[in-house]
Parts: structure tokens; sequence; C-alpha cells
């Protein structure tokens, strides 16, 4: 019941821009505001993976040992046949 409110919070139906009275006269004003503005052209640069977004972001960088922080994590595949240990 997604129109329920949880105990303790009211609705506010008297204030905003949705407001009874602000419709005809906030919303209009809004919409031609908007008409007018004119978007972004400016886009920042795709970073190239999600790791680069992710040290960007949080400063976590994953190629770096998380116990040391001074040696470099490599990846190296499985041979084939090894055992994998996954949960059930």
């Amino acid at each position: 019941m997604l129109h329920v409110l949880p105990a303790g919070f009211v609705k506010i139906r008297h204030f905003g821009l949705f407001a009874a009275r602000q419709v005809p006269t906030a919303l209009a004003h809004a919409r031609h505001l908007l008409a007018g503005a004119t978007p972004r052209t400016t886009t920042p640069p795709a970073p190239s993976d999600w790791r680069t977004l992710l040290r960007r972001l949080t400063g976590i960088d994953l190629a770096r040992c998380p116990r040391c922080a001074h040696g470099t994590m490599i990846r190296h595949p499985l041979p084939d046949g090894a055992p994998v240990y996954a949960p059930p």
C-alpha cells in the first residue's frame, strides 16, 4: 500500500508548487522558466571503466592490496579443472 504514509508522517498538500492555489500561477511560471532554459551542452568525460569511476568517486583503488595498500593486485585465471568453491 504505497498511498499510506508511515506512522508519524503527515501529507502536506497546501505547500509547494503543486498546491491547489499555486497550480494555475506557479506551475505556469515554472513551465515558462523551463522553456527558456538552455540544456547543458558540456558533458563530463565518461570514465574508461567502472574501476576508474569507483576510484574517482570513493578513492578506493581495486588494483591495490586492501591489506597493505602497497602491493598491486593482479588477477590470474584459475587453471582448467581447478575446484571452484561457491556458496550453495
